[in-house]
């Protein structure tokens, strides 16, 4: 018996459309990551986007709990400046599309919001003092963030900490600090 193979080469071609792949940039603040509740934090900005396919289009995002991500309205620069005070953490993206490439987001951006800090008064001698004595009170803040300071305003209208007074008769204190508390280091 005489076999014979007999091979037939059959080659196929497709075409394949490669997409790009948009690598999103980076979000960073100007000031402190960490802010006073009730403030306004920096102007939050993008690195450019690489990787579109004729020009990126930009979205910023904002969450509450960094998991659920809602577009913020009208933010569609590499900047986003929020003009409202915050009481509460939240969270950042970008998402970055070009029409043509699968849309990408940048990775959650938080900014912390620092809970006010208590005050605890103390008196220098003591808080007994003879009548038209001078005493020394001093504020000290405890919980508060660091690299910021605070305006404290007393009773008496001082601002000074620590303050001077000399009651004639039994009186009572108070100190308070506006929630002005500011950042050093723009």
């Amino acid at each position: 018996m005489n076999w014979r193979r007999n091979f037939i080469w059959v080659l196929a071609f497709t075409s394949l459309e490669v997409l790009g792949q948009i690598s999103p940039g980076t979000i960073s603040i100007s000031g402190n990551q960490t802010i006073c509740s009730g403030t306004v934090h920096g102007t939050l900005t993008v690195t450019s986007a690489s990787g579109c396919t004729g020009g990126c289009s930009y979205q910023w995002m904002s969450s509450t709990d960094g998991t659920n991500f809602s577009n913020i309205s009208s933010a569609n620069g590499l900047s986003y400046t929020n003009l409202a005070s915050i009481s509460a953490n939240i969270y950042y993206k970008v998402s970055v599309s070009d029409g043509v490439n699968p849309t990408v987001e940048t990775n959650s951006f938080l900014v912390s919001v620092h809970e006010l800090p208590t005050v605890t008064i103390s008196a220098t001698p003591g808080l007994t003092i003879p009548s038209e004595a001078s005493v020394s009170l001093s504020a000290l803040l405890s919980n508060a963030p660091a690299n910021y300071t605070y305006t404290f305003v007393w009773s008496n209208s001082a601002t000074a900490n620590p303050t001077t007074v000399t009651p004639a008769a039994s009186a009572n204190y108070t100190v308070t600090w506006p929630n002005t508390c500011t950042d050093p280091s723009p």
